[in-house]
């Protein structure tokens, strides 16, 4: 099935404050190491692939429940209406000079978790820019439509701007030229498509 939207997107729908203070509790309070490609239990180191820092969020329950009301109005405006069950654990990334992350999808055989003896799949991905776009050049969140293949959507420019697609879709983060780019990451879990 092909959906009508590849993709919604939020303006602003996050406060800068509250992207500001994500970005400075996290570097104070934690280490950040090299992101894998892969989930968890199958996952490998490719710098040729994806070059970022990251930190899991695993105590942030409110930021839980925000992202999620933000994919469940997307999931139904968009059209999606796909069966969704949980939330992983949030990212926290960060790109600094030369980091990117190479054309991807979420979804795999590999990033199927079993939870409760259940299957569950990557179904919707969300990404949140943390940081304005005028204080990193490169660095920027690119996707690939469904629609035309070749054509690529640039979004994410201001922080607290949130994109939501379903995890199938093609998308990159270029790499960074000069400052920093900060961002949350959410994958969205639900049973097999049918």
């Amino acid at each position: 099935m092909i959906y009508k939207n590849t993709y919604y997107f939020y303006k602003n729908v996050i406060p800068k404050w509250l992207c500001n203070n994500l970005i400075n509790e996290t570097l104070k309070n934690n280490k950040l190491t090299l992101g894998k490609v892969g989930n968890n239990l199958k996952s490998n180191l490719k710098l040729e692939e994806r070059n970022s820092d990251i930190f899991f969020l695993e105590k942030e329950i409110w930021l839980n429940h925000l992202l999620h009301s933000l994919l469940t109005k997307a999931n139904f405006e968009a059209g999606w209406k796909f069966d969704i069950e949980q939330i992983e654990v949030i990212q926290f990334t960060k790109y600094k000079l030369n980091q990117f992350y190479d054309w991807h999808t979420d979804c795999s055989e590999n990033l199927t978790q079993n939870i409760n003896g259940r299957e569950l799949h990557r179904k919707i991905s969300m990404v949140v820019s943390l940081n304005d776009s005028s204080e990193y050049k490169g660095g920027e969140f690119q996707i690939q439509t469904v629609k035309t293949p070749t054509h690529i959507i640039d979004v994410l420019k201001e922080a607290g701007s949130v994109i939501v697609f379903p995890s199938y879709i093609h998308h990159r983060v270029t790499p960074v030229l000069k400052g920093e780019r900060y961002s949350l990451v959410a994958w969205f879990l639900g049973p097999a498509f049918k």
